[in-house]
């Protein structure tokens, strides 16, 4: 060998070194002009209150926003305790004194004077304006308002009544008093208790932030974030209690996974129940049928793709290694080769793996944390489950991640090697689509990183056709330096119901798939929509894919005057037979409230409706025996003509607390439950008169904020803005 191809080989190794993290593109937010930025406490209070509204008004929305898109679960891990973009985006939910923690710091993020408050037992939080203190329940997702729409202070909530009546506000107030979900006792003595001890801290300061929102991509990196459990090994959860899970003896890998911590009703370290993949449905939740908020989203390394094309741009470090013959390679086959691959991301890891086969030999992987020095994973040390090296305990609630892989001296040139972090997230906060144009835009660090290595974006969606039936839909965007928007257009009629969003940085545009039938299961999650309003306690079209707290199975083939989708029964009992029920999880407060709903029956017998009292848990109802079989008819009844099993005398009266919905239709003579045809649609539970239907006007809830005494209060003569 010359010594001029000895230069050019020490060279060659040094330019492949420094080619190794290069072109990283940082600060990556992808927004929609219809969604809210979630990625900072700042960009949530500019997103949602707004400089022409009242200081209340503000405050509701920011209530509005918290309580859509939080669930009550044991506390999760805060790396910034307050910040509320993080909990956002990492995992939307915790106990009550950590969401009025959080709200009350975006509401100091929206200029206002916030703090939390201690109650007996409950936490809440409180924002100052028109010269008093006033109380937002994001727990509990209640407020409680005086006769004058102005929302009470938290001593004032406990012996709160309405001037005119002389009964409780939070019985008779106006108008909410809690989102319908919600399955507490909602009793005047309870709510008073809560409050019988208020203690106000002292109110909060603006302040930086120590997590923030940094999302970083390399050159042939994939991020995707799904609506669902991860396509390879189901919903990856994440426990927050290591050291009791690792008290219990798994029999499986599946019972390891499936199985998890409850805060609750745990026994003697054991959880009593399990999960699976299913969208991240949280156990505790009180809706069981809810979808849940949370999905798993994955970052992928695959070294081999495109013949090793991006295999050193991905790394952060790499020693001498080259790609030859689409392979990776020593550079020089006398010394060790290393990469590191860097899974750095704003989002906790659920679970982490390495596709096989893997060379058998001559390749060791290495995994690294913040808190653990680098630990051999493969050929030992992760969990071989016959398809992929497994490493779920060890980076279970980690967000910065290494791998470290070294090719020892000697070693053929590698073939491939595909790792993936499945991470844990909150798709309420995503940017979602919606009906119509949206607006999608990219903000980064540094636009002019994107000139060599663009970032592309890809919209996976479900979406209704006219003749009901559902194509899967991608769309591909790809951002420039001076292509910071992109525009996708869903139409006006048939909501877009969410997938996934892929972000693949560098290369060519991915080719979008040509629309085609969705087969899978009918079932998605909306993005936050105003379904409780004035007046309205819940509506359930079922057009955005979700269930909203009903137990049945959505489907296409026979639905209400042509509407996407209707709700069927498809409850089964514990030993397999059919159930001719539906059920809506979720309480509301009587107030001459009344149920309509459109409703397919066949050989039925007739329906009998009930819902149970809270205070005296006692399930009233009535039957209703006027129906026509086989054909769609609207169905409508009064709650307070719901009467009690053992004393037909005794009737639902207004201010009971009602939970649940139950609707049964037992079989016609004759026929067996196998034969019922038994759907529902068009779902309305309202107070009294109904002023804006959402059926007949789709800015119903929009209209319904003239008669919202909350939006349209104003601060008393005596009282400052």
């Amino acid at each position: 060998m010359t010594r001029t191809s000895v230069v050019w080989i020490g060279l060659t190794c040094l330019a492949l070194a420094a080619a190794a993290g290069a072109g990283e593109v940082s600060g990556i937010v992808l927004t929609t002009d219809r969604t809210v930025d979630a990625s900072s406490a700042e960009t949530i209070a500019a997103g949602v209150c707004r400089p022409d509204r009242t200081p209340q008004q503000n405050a509701y929305s920011l209530w509005k926003f918290f309580v859509q898109r939080n669930r009550h679960k044991e506390k999760a891990p805060e790396i910034d305790p307050g910040n509320p973009a993080e909990l956002m985006n990492r995992t939307g939910y915790a106990l009550c004194g950590t969401w009025a923690n959080l709200w009350a710091e975006a509401a100091t993020a929206a200029g206002f004077q916030a703090t939390r408050v201690g109650l007996q037992g409950h936490w809440v939080g409180a924002v100052e304006y028109w010269g008093d203190w006033h109380t937002y329940d994001i727990d509990m997702l209640a407020v409680y308002a005086k006769a004058d729409g102005i929302v009470a202070a938290p001593g004032e909530i406990r012996r709160l009544k309405d001037p005119a009546t002389g009964q409780y506000v939070l019985r008779n107030g106006p108008p909410v008093k809690s989102f319908p979900w919600y399955m507490g006792s909602d009793s005047i003595a309870g709510v008073a208790a809560l409050y019988s001890n208020a203690s106000l801290y002292k109110p909060y300061e603006k302040r930086p932030w120590k997590w923030t929102y940094n999302l970083r991509l390399r050159p042939g990196a994939e991020l995707t974030w799904s609506w669902y459990g991860d396509p390879d090994i189901g919903f990856a959860c994440i426990s927050h209690l290591p050291d009791v899970r690792s008290k219990k003896t798994y029999k499986s890998l599946r019972e390891y996974l499936e199985g998890d911590f409850d805060y609750y009703t745990q026994t003697d370290g054991k959880p009593t129940w399990s999960w699976g993949y299913r969208r991240g449905g949280l156990p505790g939740n009180p809706l069981s049928s809810w979808n849940g908020i949370n999905g798993n989203g994955r970052l992928t390394y695959d070294l081999g793709k495109d013949g090793f094309r991006y295999a050193l741009q991905m790394a952060e470090s790499a020693e001498n290694l080259k790609v030859e013959a689409g392979r990776l390679a020593l550079a020089d086959p006398a010394k060790a080769g290393v990469l590191v691959l860097d899974f750095a991301l704003p989002y906790p890891y659920g679970d982490a793996f390495m596709d096989k086969p893997l060379p058998a030999e001559g390749l060791k992987v290495e995994l690294s944390t913040p808190r653990t020095k680098w630990r051999e994973v493969y050929p030992r040390g992760g969990v071989d489950d016959d398809r992929r090296i497994r490493l779920f305990d060890l980076v279970r609630g980690q967000s910065d991640v290494k791998l470290r892989l070294t090719l020892a001296a000697g070693t053929a040139p590698l073939a491939g090697f595909r790792a993936v972090g499945v991470f844990h997230h909150n798709f309420m906060v995503l940017p979602a689509l919606l009906t119509g144009d949206n607006a999608v835009s990219l903000r980064c660090a540094d636009a002019d990183a994107l000139k060599d290595d663009p970032i592309h974006v890809t919209y996976v969606y479900d979406q209704a056709t006219d003749d009901r039936k559902i194509l899967r839909h991608e769309k591909v965007l790809t951002f420039a330096p001076g292509k910071l928007t992109q525009h996708i257009d869903t139409g006006g009629r048939h909501w877009p119901l969410m997938r996934e969003i892929r972000m693949v940085c560098g290369g060519g545009a991915p080719k979008a798939a040509a629309p085609a039938a969705e087969t899978g299961e009918l079932d998605w999650s909306a993005a936050p929509w105003e379904w409780a309003y004035c007046g309205v306690n819940f509506w359930n079209d079922f057009e955005r894919g979700d269930r909203h707290g009903w137990r049945g199975k959505l489907t296409t083939a026979n639905t209400s005057g042509g509407s996407d989708f209707a709700l069927d029964n498809s409850l089964m009992s514990a030993d397999g037979s059919r159930q001719l029920k539906l059920i809506r999880y979720g309480s509301f407060l009587n107030r001459d409230s009344r149920f309509r709903c459109r409703l397919f029956i066949n050989h039925v017998k007739h329906l009998w409706v009930y819902s149970r009292n809270q205070g005296d848990a006692v399930y009233y109802g009535k039957y209703i025996t006027d129906l026509k079989q086989g054909q769609w008819q609207t169905v409508e009844f009064a709650f307070n003509d719901l009467v009690s099993p053992t004393d037909p005398a005794k009737r639902v009266e207004n201010n009971w607390f009602l939970s649940n919905v139950y609707m049964v239709a037992p079989p016609a003579e004759g026929k067996e439950n196998k034969d019922v045809e038994f759907l529902v649609d068009d779902i309305l539970c309202y107070d009294g008169e109904l002023k804006h239907d959402p059926f007949q006007d789709p800015a119903a809830p929009v209209n319904a904020r003239a008669e919202d005494l909350i939006w349209t209060a104003a601060p008393r003569r005596d009282a400052g803005e």
